[in-house]
């Protein structure tokens, strides 16, 4: 009723019993439909039921702008429903007119992911996550069968592990993979190298994989290496991340910051005073106070468009 009232449309929403969620467009998503690159994300903490609420953002001139939102019940944990959730939800937008888009930015939720390559079999994804996984499975022959360079006998030790004094990555080394992992996120087809030649997405592959691998090998670092591969670098994890395995575009959007500063802006200047809030007085605040907000905003920027053009 109350976005029926604020003229929005509630564009999906459950009518069996069980999860429960609602999803609904904002003014923006007409604008901004035709973006080939959005950003996805949850929060939580929002309202007393527990919902998490999804946003999709779009671009423009490089400032994000909310295009939908997703509010689904988080009491009942099942990922399998989650992904169906999402892909029923991003399956309207697609219907919608969301439907040539080519970058996918999450914070490594695969169920966005699955949801979002069943939708968009095109998508190419970028994600935004440092975490270490818990376990890593690798295997040395299925690598050197990519790349001959990839020693068979270079994986990781069980008795490494049960040392005491085992490490992971030495301190001192780590800073180095940081600015090797930075710079092969950054790499494209459309940008020269240092020696103003253009390699191929296949090319920028193998080159990072060598360098990475070579740096590994040279100090050692064979779990490291183990994780760096199955994580970022094997091909079906490589095209996740990798800027360069989509050659014709380069994304704008390069992390999920936007999001994450959207969504410390909701909690800090909208919802402070309200503890557990009602799911309705969190939508009345998202389409009367936040989105006329984000509307200024972006006359704002197409004013300044005008001038300059």
């Amino acid at each position: 009723m109350l976005l029926y009232e604020y003229k929005y449309e509630l564009l999906y929403k459950s009518s069996e019993v069980g999860i429960q969620y609602f999803g609904f467009i904002t003014p923006f998503f007409d604008i901004l439909k035709s973006n080939k690159e959005i950003i996805v994300d949850a929060t939580y903490k929002t309202n007393a039921l527990g919902f998490e609420l999804y946003a999709i953002m779009g671009q423009f001139d490089g400032a994000g702008f909310s295009m939908a939102y997703l509010f689904v019940d988080n009491s009942k944990k099942n990922n399998g429903a989650r992904t169906e959730i999402l892909k029923g939800f991003f399956q309207s937008l697609y219907d919608r007119g969301l439907n040539n888009i080519q970058f996918f930015l999450t914070d490594k939720d695969f169920s966005q992911i699955t949801a979002s390559q069943n939708v968009w079999s095109t998508l190419k994804k970028r994600l935004s996550d440092n975490t270490l996984p818990k376990t890593t499975t690798y295997s040395s022959s299925s690598a050197n069968e990519n790349f001959s360079f990839i020693d068979i006998e270079f994986y990781p030790s069980n008795l490494q592990v049960k040392k005491s004094n085992f490490v992971f990555c030495p301190k001192d080394l780590r800073q180095n993979i940081i600015s090797l992992f930075e710079k092969h996120l950054h790499l494209h087809p459309l940008i020269p190298n240092i020696n103003g030649n253009f390699l191929t997405s296949t090319e920028i592959w193998k080159a990072s994989v060598e360098e990475m691998y070579n740096f590994c090998f040279t100090n050692d670092l064979r779990h490291v290496w183990a994780y760096l591969w199955s994580n970022w670098y094997e091909k079906k994890m490589w095209i996740l991340w990798a800027r360069s395995s989509v050659a014709t575009k380069i994304c704008i959007f390069r992390t999920t910051m936007l999001m994450e500063f959207h969504w410390k802006v909701v909690k800090r200047d909208y919802l402070p005073k309200f503890f557990q809030s009602r799911l309705d007085l969190v939508t009345y605040i998202i389409i009367s106070r936040l989105i006329p907000h984000h509307q200024q905003q972006f006359n704002k920027y197409q004013q300044k468009r005008e001038i300059v053009s």
